[in-house]
């Protein structure tokens, strides 16, 4: 079963769009392909960033909250420890590590739009957002300092394919929660009337992350 299809294909034009309209909008944006706006980032951070999500039925399912095998990824607090654990993984043989991986990427798609919002509604005036914006630049400081950390003791690492593929993956989704974090900072630095503008457009790097179709 594959729900919305024609839904979710339509987001993924209109995502398409808002790319392009904020990268008009906003003169040099901070892009994870141009990793020379960025020197305080690793380049190594920006290419995980911009990691494009394929789009399957699995991916499908679990973003619109069908119950799926996932990885559960311990990414969502700014000091997380360990970023993958074999125990997470919900594999008993039913569905390819594949198919799990693929279900996890909708999965964490949506916590990380169901976080933007989440800030928006606390977004109730100019006061809020920049306490929003302060508040967001230390979780950009500690997501940093820790995913550098694993990130240098992944290229280390020797074991187990589910166990260096899943790391993997919590990597990525790692430096995505970093670039949409410092993404959206900027915008709200120029004003909540622009941010609020920006939102409503869909325009948000973490409303506009590249999934591909199969």
């Amino acid at each position: 079963m594959q729900p919305l299809p024609l839904r979710h294909s339509a987001k993924l034009h209109r995502q398409q769009q808002n790319r392009d309209a904020y990268r008009q909008a906003i003169p040099n944006p901070l892009l994870p392909a141009e990793p020379h706006v960025d020197l305080d980032i690793p380049l190594s951070l920006h290419r995980r960033a911009a990691y494009k999500i394929r789009s399957t039925p699995q991916f499908t399912e679990a973003y619109h909250g069908l119950s799926l095998p996932t990885v559960t990824l311990y990414i969502w607090e700014p000091r997380y420890q360990p970023i993958v654990s074999p125990e997470t993984t919900i594999h008993d043989g039913s569905d390819s590590l594949l198919n799990v991986l693929h279900s996890t990427n909708g999965h964490q798609l949506r916590l990380l739009e169901e976080q933007g919002h989440e800030r928006r509604k606390l977004s109730v005036d100019d006061i809020s957002n920049r306490n929003l914006v302060g508040g967001m630049l230390e979780e950009i400081d500690m997501r940093l300092a820790t995913w550098i950390l694993h990130d240098n003791e992944f290229e280390q690492f020797e074991g187990p394919e589910w166990e260096t593929m899943t790391s993997e993956l919590a990597l990525e989704w790692g430096a995505k929660i970093i670039y949409c974090l410092r993404d959206e900072v900027r915008v709200r630095q120029l004003g909540r009337n622009y941010y609020l503008e920006a939102y409503k457009g869909e325009r948000l790097a973490w409303q506009s992350i590249d999934v591909i179709g199969q």
